[in-house]
């Protein structure tokens, strides 16, 4: 299955099967209109890359979104933003060659290597970067704040979900 599956820049059409994908794989419940505007933002952006996996009858099986990531304590890495695989090839290797588009990227521009975040409940895609030769540095939590009110992001997240019915 894996020598049928092309890696290639996404574009702007990818993003409905990006969509899907975030649903079925990841269980992200995005808005369409929210998810095609952020992903028209990132595709413009040359610090954010994001490669899909794609079948030869032009199928889409998964993608992988990466970005410079820049700090005052460490050298220059990539950071793997979301990486997912549709349920019906997951174990085909097509997340390992996703992971592996970032790490030729991380090459080319001489950074230290790949770095990402996973939550703690995913215990099988540790199992997965674990066998790609990835460590677990630490265990930590995640922290946000809104800079919007509260029930303004709840607001716009609403109404792009209702457009999307």
């Amino acid at each position: 299955m894996q020598d049928r599956v092309v890696i290639r820049p996404a574009a702007l059409e990818d993003a409905r099967d990006i969509y899907e994908i975030n649903r079925t794989s990841l269980g992200y419940a995005i808005g369409w209109d929210m998810l095609y505007s952020q992903f028209k933002k990132i595709l413009g952006n040359p610090d954010h890359r994001v490669w899909i996996a794609q079948t030869e009858e032009g199928g889409v099986w998964g993608y992988v979104h990466a970005c410079r990531y820049e700090c005052l304590f460490g050298g220059p890495m990539k950071n793997i933003i979301s990486l997912a695989v549709s349920p019906r090839a997951q174990g085909h290797g097509v997340g390992r060659r996703l992971v592996e588009a970032v790490e030729a990227w991380a090459e080319e521009e001489d950074s230290f290597g790949v770095r990402l975040i996973s939550g703690c409940e995913r215990t099988s895609a540790h199992r997965f970067y674990e066998k790609l030769g990835y460590r677990n540095r630490k265990d930590h939590k995640n922290f946000y704040k809104l800079v919007l009110a509260e029930e303004e992001c709840r607001r716009r997240w609403e109404a792009d979900a209702d457009r999307e019915e």
